[in-house]
């Protein structure tokens, strides 16, 4: 079994004890502003690496509730953790949605997977998961591969640790637990960076996935623009400015700023877990 499949089976990131209510929209915000109207204007909308499910079912929570006259959008969460999966579905029953949720390995998709009635608007979203896999360059490719086929418009939302934003938060936990702290004063240095919730479960699930991490690589907008320019994408937007639309130059030349500004964070006792979000699009 895959080393980072064996670690989320039991305890999937972001899992829920409480009863689930959907994100609220201006929660979307954070990953990108025009996250939710992207996916209204969507046919179809895949969420790769969903985990259980709480970004895709939330938006479709909101789309069915707020378009009556048109529910012919297609929701689909696909993960290879069958554990995420079950816990996804059973919202889906729960709160009456129509999301499809799907076991399957980002190495192993291909055309079908994108497949819907009316194929030219499609939005992939794939938050916070290629980071994990065995080679996140290599899935990224495999995505773009299988969905970039005749003529569609689609918008591709992606999250990923950042290289230089993530390394103090890493090296700091890295330095503790080779001064042997234990896992008690782990959690709660991680409990005083992040705060708490009321859900003890979920709360685990962060703790665990943020330090304790099997796989995880950082990269960097530099990385990743030159693989989806090879298939068409330009940069929309990216949290690197706050999503001022800045060049992709200029935001090559800013990131690497990324480290001091996550360096001040920890030193003011501020939870910053060094992630950047872009949105490309081929149209």
């Amino acid at each position: 079994m895959d080393i980072v499949l064996d670690f989320y089976k039991d305890l999937p990131f972001n899992i829920k004890s409480r009863p689930w209510l959907p994100s609220s929209k201006e929660s979307f915000n954070n990953y990108c502003p025009s996250l939710i109207q992207t996916a209204f204007a969507s046919k179809l909308i895949v969420d790769i690496g969903c985990g259980p499910g709480h970004l895709i079912n939330s938006l479709n929570y909101h789309y069915l509730r707020g378009n009556s006259q048109d529910n012919q959008s297609k929701y689909q969460g696909i993960d290879f953790n069958p554990t995420a999966i079950n816990y996804a579905r059973e919202i889906v029953g729960k709160e009456n949605l129509n999301t499809e949720f799907f076991v399957k390995d980002v190495f192993n998709l291909d055309a079908t997977d994108f497949k819907s009635e009316d194929e030219k608007e499609v939005f992939i979203i794939s938050i916070g998961a290629l980071h994990h896999t065995r080679n996140c360059l290599e899935a990224l490719t495999q995505i773009l591969k299988s969905s970039s086929i005749g003529d569609r418009k689609i918008s591709f939302l992606i999250g990923l640790y950042h290289l230089h934003g993530r390394k103090p938060f890493l090296s700091h936990f890295a330095e503790l637990k080779e001064r042997g702290w234990s896992e008690a004063k782990l959690k709660q240095e991680f409990a005083e960076l992040r705060g708490v919730s009321l859900d003890i479960l979920q709360d685990e699930s962060w703790f665990e996935d943020q330090v304790n991490h099997p796989r995880e690589t950082q990269h960097t907008l530099k990385e990743i623009y030159p693989i989806f320019m090879e298939f068409g994408f330009h940069l929309d937007c990216s949290s690197i400015d706050r999503f001022q639309c800045s060049s992709v130059n200029d935001l090559i030349s800013t990131e690497v700023n990324f480290e001091a500004i996550a360096e001040e964070k920890l030193m003011q006792r501020k939870y910053f877990p060094g992630f950047f979000t872009c949105l490309f699009k081929n149209y």
